[in-house]
């Protein structure tokens, strides 16, 4: 049986919370490439369980939920070799994709980040408020296609401009902090790319779903105050404060509307989820940290 060669161009980072990861895409590049895990937790458990059946991963516990940038910043600081991967722990993908990138990263010589044609890629990066056209589209006919940035479940840097850019914006606890990387790049006149013929796919909250309907909902209650959080620091961050009110004032009228409408109407769910919405815009406006559990939601009445 032939050894595998284990790449010394790419390190991969996976940032996972209460050991949620897809085992079977972690045993097949486990095979060929350096590993880190970052776990938001304390878990020794973990931890032991993943070193002893993977040789090539080293897991880290960072003792609590830091949230999505910070977590990635941990391993990311760590990484020797010339190329760096960011994946999400629901995405599938298998060695010879990574392969694939780094055979184009080699021949790109002004690229920032590269990524996987993905399900809901599209979806997912064609609106913005300055930056992207509402009818944006790629042409999959193409090997490669410029994007306006590239999503945090999947993002291939050069190690260099990473340490550069100084890594992810600790102050994202969750979402927008890959926009914010893809903004900061570019501004290093760096091509952000989406490589058509390696396709990958993406389980979007695989960690979240719970059989118990009231932490399920919990959970979109803390996702939903960290989108509208991030949002409104991202866009004050780029493009100043009188403009992210602009795109957020709307927003958050509709939201309280929906919050007193819902909870009249005695639906306790939407009510609470609307009032999660305004609550994240109010709290970044007043320049409250985001908090793995906001302050909202730790109120008896939640």
């Amino acid at each position: 049986m032939s050894k595998v060669n284990i790449s010394k161009l790419t390190t991969i980072v996976i940032v996972t919370y209460k050991g949620f990861i897809f085992k079977q895409t972690l045993k097949n590049l486990s095979k060929r490439f350096k590993i880190i895990i970052v776990e938001n937790s304390d878990s020794k458990k973990f931890q032991e369980q993943i070193e002893k059946k993977y040789s090539n991963v080293k897991v880290i516990l960072s003792g609590s939920n830091l949230g999505f940038a910070k977590a990635n910043n941990i391993g990311l600081k760590k990484i020797k070799t010339f190329y760096s991967l960011v994946l999400n722990p629901d995405v599938i993908i298998k060695s010879d994709h990574i392969k694939e990138i780094e055979n184009f990263a080699k021949k790109i010589k002004n690229f920032g980040i590269l990524t996987c044609q993905c399900n809901q890629l599209i979806n997912t990066i064609k609106f913005d408020a300055f930056e992207v056209k509402k009818n944006y589209t790629i042409d999959k006919k193409r090997l490669l296609n410029e994007i306006p940035y590239v999503p945090g479940w999947c993002m291939f840097f050069k190690t260099q401009d990473l340490k550069k850019l100084k890594y992810f914006d600790e102050n994202f606890f969750l979402y927008y902090e890959d926009r914010d990387i893809s903004k900061r790049m570019s501004e290093l006149n760096k091509k952000l790319y989406v490589l058509n013929r390696v396709r990958i796919y993406h389980k979007f909250g695989g960690n979240s779903r719970s059989r118990n309907k009231e932490n399920y909902n919990r959970s979109w209650q803390i996702r939903f105050w960290h989108l509208y959080w991030s949002s409104f620091y991202y866009y004050r961050k780029h493009y100043g404060l009188l403009n992210s009110i602009r795109v957020h004032l709307s927003k958050f009228i509709r939201f309280k509307y929906l919050y007193i409408y819902y909870r009249l109407i005695n639906d306790k769910n939407l009510s609470d989820l609307n009032n999660c919405r305004a609550n994240g815009i109010l709290s970044q406006l007043i320049n409250k940290k985001a908090q793995p559990i906001p302050k909202i939601l730790l109120s008896s009445k939640y």
